[in-house]
């Protein structure tokens, strides 16, 4: 009698892909829902710290855009 009960709690096919499915949106959503929270507790920086600005335009200059 267990192994019927167990057998019936094991999922099926269609229940794995529908999970699947369901997970991308649910990564979008933990991704927004961090996004917004870091957002509300930090402020937004108006300028690049200057080892930042310096690797852009390392970049740049490879990449060959002259700025």
């Amino acid at each position: 009698m267990r192994e019927g009960r167990a057998k019936r709690r094991c999922p099926t096919v269609a229940k794995e892909c529908a999970q699947y499915e369901y997970e991308p949106f649910a990564w979008w959503l933990t991704r927004e829902r961090i996004g917004q929270d870091l957002r509300e507790r930090y402020a937004v920086a108006q300028e690049l710290p200057p080892h930042l600005l310096a690797l852009l335009k390392e970049l740049d200059a490879v990449e060959g855009n002259p700025s």
